[in-house]
């Protein structure tokens, strides 16, 4: 999924090691793996289809108007923080003894052991 990155890269004349050295400026970055699927919401709607499923369909139907609407901003913001938490991405350029290089953490709940192997 392409996104336009303008303002998010690192110049071609950037003198990062001056940066951090003398500014001490991070240079780090954040991102969140979204499928296809997530981008045109349909994986946001089947989601939140199997959600009012299992809370009960027909509880749902049975809910004013305004509490429907606030089940739904309930349940985007559910979807929204299930995904962040699940398929986080961060990077930072790092500086030790002269040397840079760039530390990675991705973090996927889904992949926990839970007790068992992996």
């Amino acid at each position: 999924m392409p996104q336009n990155l303008e303002g998010y890269s690192i110049g071609e004349d950037e003198k990062i090691s001056y940066e951090i050295t003398v500014h001490g400026k991070r240079y780090q970055a954040a991102y969140y793996q979204f499928s296809d699927a997530d981008a045109d919401t349909t994986g946001m709607y089947n989601w939140a289809l199997n959600r009012i499923n299992e809370y009960g369909r027909e509880k749902f139907e049975n809910m004013s108007e305004e509490e429907m609407t606030q089940t739904w901003l309930a349940l985007g913001l559910e979807y929204l923080e299930e995904k962040i938490s699940h398929k986080s991405v961060w990077f930072m350029i790092n500086e030790l003894y002269g040397k840079y290089g760039i530390i990675i953490f991705y973090d996927n709940e889904l992949n926990q052991a839970n007790g068992e192997d992996l």
